[in-house]
């Protein structure tokens, strides 16, 4: 099975997009010599929005998908990773296990974007998928802690009001 090649999602083998980030896969390095030399002279000229609307416009995707995917290829012919592709470290991949198995999705989903430095919305994907793949629930918890916490005191005090005015 292949991974996203953007937020290491695991994908589908007929997949053509990331379900989690939305990133084309593979389409660009599957493009025409023609096209990649187009976009790499694009992006060589500054001219990224061109690029993007090319890739875009050669293939027919959505023009999220163009700009993941032009971004990918502009970071891996330079010779760089795009962020968080990097494989997981086992420190970080311990780190995310152990924060979401107590429910601490959004200590996780920070955990992960201070490590790789990806955006946020990439972080909480690759956190939803990676508890996915695990079979790890990353549903919110909801506010129903505190709120209880805030009422109990005022409960509290109506009750003691209660009790100070009830006859002996």
């Amino acid at each position: 099975m292949q991974s996203c090649p953007h937020c290491q999602y695991l994908l589908s083998p007929d997949a053509t997009s990331c379900p989690a980030c939305g990133a084309a896969v593979a389409q660009l390095l599957e493009a025409s010599p023609e096209l990649q030399n187009q976009i790499t002279e694009l992006l060589g000229q500054g001219h990224k929005l061109e690029a993007v609307k090319a890739f875009k416009d050669a293939l027919g995707c959505s023009l999220s998908e163009a700009k993941v995917a032009v971004e990918a290829f502009a970071t891996s012919t330079a010779g760089n990773l795009p962020p968080g592709t990097e494989p997981l470290s086992a420190a970080l991949e311990a780190e995310l296990l152990r924060l979401l198995e107590r429910g601490e999705k959004i200590q996780a989903v920070k955990a992960y974007k201070e490590q790789t430095g990806v955006s946020l919305r990439i972080a909480k994907d690759f956190v939803d998928s990676f508890a996915q793949q695990r079979g790890l629930r990353t549903e919110s918890k909801g506010c129903g802690g505190a709120a209880a916490a805030l009422l109990l005191p005022l409960v509290l005090a109506a009750l003691a009001l209660m009790l100070a005015f009830l006859p002996t």
